[in-house]
């Protein structure tokens, strides 16, 4: 239930544990904000939320989400925007409407 990632870009971030190193946030509740290269506005939650992202597991690099809603998602490069799913896994994931596991 922590993010650990080189390059997440959330809007609406909402988690705790989150590591890394230049965090830039603009409104965070949380606690033990750390991470690399992380840009976050608006964080209040237990895991990693963005634009929408509700997640529990988020792992990877290059993670960009504006409507996440689920959990064990990993990958690199992932870029959804309205993903209600569970155990998404892969390399340059890119789904649109993704609903099942």
């Amino acid at each position: 239930t922590s993010v650990r990632d080189t390059s997440v870009t959330d809007t609406s971030v909402t988690g705790t544990g989150i590591t890394g190193t230049d965090v830039t946030d603009t409104s965070v509740t949380g606690t033990g904000i750390t991470g690399t290269d992380v840009t976050e506005t608006s964080v209040t939650d237990i895991s990693v939320t963005g634009t929408g992202i509700t997640d529990t597991c988020v792992t990877g690099n290059g993670i960009t989400d504006t409507s996440v809603t689920g959990t064990g998602i990993t990958g690199t490069d992932v870029t959804d925007t309205s993903v209600i799913d569970t155990g998404i896994t892969g390399t340059d994931v890119t789904d649109t409407s993704v609903t099942g596991t």
